[in-house]
């Protein structure tokens, strides 16, 4: 069985261009899509920290990152560094074909009323 390739980056829009050059391949692969979802959720965030996807398309986009998964990134999105859904052997090369790796990254802060 075959499978469409897949990859997917979401983070603040302001790490946008140091991940193009922290992975050499991605500006072959994905753009900054038009995430209906995640623009409707993140109402009133500051450019500067909304979350941005990106996706092959905004189709790929909107179909990963629906309303219920956009409610969660905008509530938790001030703690995530990136989220990465790849199927290319980015972090391992144990990775299995036609096996999906997500690696999500979060800052961990003190606070008291967390």
């Amino acid at each position: 069985m075959t499978h469409n390739p897949i990859e997917l980056l979401v983070l603040k829009k302001k790490s946008v261009k140091p991940s193009f050059q922290s992975f050499e391949y991605l500006d072959k692969f994905v753009t900054q899509t038009q995430n209906k979802h995640l623009t409707e959720a993140q109402k009133g965030t500051k450019a500067s920290e909304s979350l941005v996807v990106l996706a092959e398309s905004d189709e790929a986009s909107n179909f990963i990152i629906d309303k219920t998964v956009a409610d969660v990134l905008a509530k938790y999105g001030d703690v995530l560094m990136d989220l990465h859904i790849t199927d290319q052997k980015t972090y391992s090369k144990q990775v299995p074909m036609n096996q999906l790796y997500m690696k999500a990254r979060i800052q961990i802060t003190e606070n008291d009323e967390q």
